[in-house]
């Protein structure tokens, strides 16, 4: 496939959105997204694009209201304000 079209971007965010919402009502963080942690899944007969996490190496459980001091994950996808305390 060479690059995607817009609605196959569009998929692939919600599929994406969707899978962080389900780890997000399991408590669990991934601490390791990022593109090579990703499986794409093209629907030949549509524009339709399937999308699963994998790699929870790194994972990790929450609790609401607890702050995470973890600095977990690949540093080229680590936010900003991890990196630099």
């Amino acid at each position: 496939m060479k690059g995607f079209k817009r609605e196959q971007v569009r998929e692939l965010v919600t599929g994406i959105l969707h899978c962080l919402r389900a780890l997000r009502k399991l408590h669990i963080v991934h601490c390791d997204l990022k593109p090579e942690n990703m499986l794409i899944q093209d629907m030949k007969e549509s524009d339709k694009i399937n999308v699963k996490l994998t790699d929870f190496g790194f994972a990790t459980t929450f609790k609401k209201g607890e702050k995470q001091d973890l600095s977990l994950g690949s540093p080229l996808y680590m936010a900003p304000e991890l990196v630099l305390e």
